[in-house]
């Protein structure tokens, strides 16, 4: 069998390996990057690409076709490469350089003959590099994250240099943080007219929701809308009608998220909310922070949008209850985030029963739980101790985050079983080791993915984040 797949043309091999290690991308979120579950990771297709020459020769621009460097060494060893071996430059399309100094990228993309993308962040923008990236025949798109749009607007007064190839991934309005120049939606259209296109807004005040609603801007290019509201109340009534002309003038707008940080409260027209709130009257321990709901293909109104993504408060792991209205009024949800509270007793809920409402949750994809190891037990167990062996204590540490580690993992296999489109579970925990005056804090953040085993296993996606005590790490 493996000699007839190596018989085929080498167009076909590199669509088929192009399927199997589809990588799906955001740069908002680029932590978040998975695989389908064939090629569980990177490393995978690379001791696929060394079986024989025909396999590298094939493997190679999928490999390096979304190329993201994490250090300035890493930058570094790159531009040495691409300057001396344009073949393997060429399989560069997508370069993400957001987390490092670019002093010397304008030197490295004239090499780069087949970039299409360039991820960077916002004070690597210069002039120079502008008249580098606008002199490129095959970068169609720079994108640069969270920009400030005085900072932006300010390259702008120097040069008159096109800035039709600049996309601003994630731009956040908020007048509120101190140390910080207001923001004017006066620059919005100054930066229009330069070419700058805006994919992802953020309002952050409920003054500059409002001044957004009043104004005629066109972002042509938005395709996600965050509305984030600081006090948790604010008529919704008063933008409900805004925010149904805006969507109907910006045609690619495909999610509209809203954020209420101390939990939805009084509006009265939002839609999903007040039905979820409605059917959660006798359930005080559940709060609502954050939904997003998403165009659908046919709309008169809001109400018609799909609710796709949802974050929920939870006093205690019995709250998971609220799932069943949730179930009901977003049956199309996608993304869950379940945020329980930290507290120093809680009668623990059983796995299984915390995992029975994922059954009815086919289209969830994404599932972040945090605080969860101490409200969870199994076999009347609080929290349950997974048996660990010694070398994972003797690699890993002594702390009891990385019993929670190992003990989360089976949990959410738990999970994973019963929601049967679930992808990618994220972890964040913590907890103290030790008690009274000598505890010490410990905390956790780990990713999983799902394999499409029969058994629905979990895998570590990178590196656990484990911070415990000097006391607990490992022994080296």
């Amino acid at each position: 069998m493996a000699s007839a797949f190596l018989v085929l043309p080498p167009e076909l091999l590199l669509v088929i390996l192009g399927e199997l290690c589809d990588i799906h991308y955001s740069p908002a979120r680029r932590d978040l990057r998975t695989r389908s579950n064939t090629f569980r990771s990177i490393r995978d297709l690379r001791s696929f690409s060394m079986v024989n020459r025909c396999l590298r020769r094939v493997s190679l621009p999928v490999i390096f076709k979304m190329t993201r460097c994490t250090s300035s060494e890493r930058f570094a060893r790159l531009t040495a490469e691409c300057t001396v071996n344009p073949q393997f430059a060429g399989l560069i399309r997508h370069l993400d350089v957001v987390d490092i100094d670019t002093r010397l990228l304008a030197r490295l993309l004239p090499f780069l003959t087949s970039l299409v993308r360039l991820d960077l962040k916002p004070d690597a923008l210069d002039t120079h590099l502008l008249v580098v990236v606008n002199s490129h025949p095959t970068i169609v798109t720079v994108a640069i994250r969270a920009a400030l749009l005085p900072q932006l607007n300010a390259l702008a007064t120097i040069t008159d240099l096109p800035f039709s190839k600049i996309l601003v991934s994630q731009t956040i309005v908020n007048n509120c943080q101190p140390h910080q120049p207001p923001h004017n939606f006066d620059i919005f259209p100054a930066l229009l007219e330069r070419g700058v296109r805006f994919s992802h807004l953020v309002l952050k005040d409920k003054r500059i929701i409002e001044d957004f609603g009043a104004s005629s801007l066109l972002l042509h290019d938005l395709k996600h809308l965050d509305l984030f509201f600081v006090y948790g109340r604010t008529n919704y009534g008063s933008i409900q009608n805004w925010l149904l002309r805006f969507a109907q003038r910006h045609t690619r707008l495909a999610t509209v998220k809203f954020t209420y940080n101390q939990g939805w409260r009084h509006d009265p027209d939002a839609p999903f909310a007040t039905d979820f709130r409605a059917a959660m009257a006798a359930e005080w321990t559940v709060t609502l922070n954050s939904f997003s709901i998403a165009r659908s293909a046919a709309w008169t109104s809001l109400q018609d949008w799909r609710v796709t993504q949802l974050e929920l408060g939870l006093r205690d792991a019995t709250g998971i209850s609220a799932l069943k209205a949730a179930n009901v009024l977003a049956p199309h949800l996608s993304s869950l985030k379940l945020v329980l509270h930290v507290v120093d007793y809680t009668q623990p809920c059983h796995i299984d029963e915390f995992a029975a409402p994922f059954s009815s949750m086919p289209f969830l994809r994404t599932l972040h739980l945090s605080n969860g190891y101490a409200h969870l037990c199994v076999n009347g167990r609080s929290p349950w101790i997974h048996p660990q062996r010694k070398t994972m204590r003797s690699t890993l540490g002594t702390s009891a985050c990385v019993t929670a580690l190992h003990a989360l993992q089976w949990y959410m296999t738990r999970v994973a079983q019963r929601a049967t489109g679930l992808e990618l579970i994220l972890i964040t925990d913590r907890g103290r080791d030790g008690k009274g005056r000598f505890a010490t804090p410990w905390t956790l953040e780990v990713t999983f993915r799902v394999l499409s085993n029969e058994a629905r296993d979990l895998e570590v996606v990178g590196r656990p984040e484990l911070e415990m005590a000097a006391r607990y790490l490992p022994k080296s």
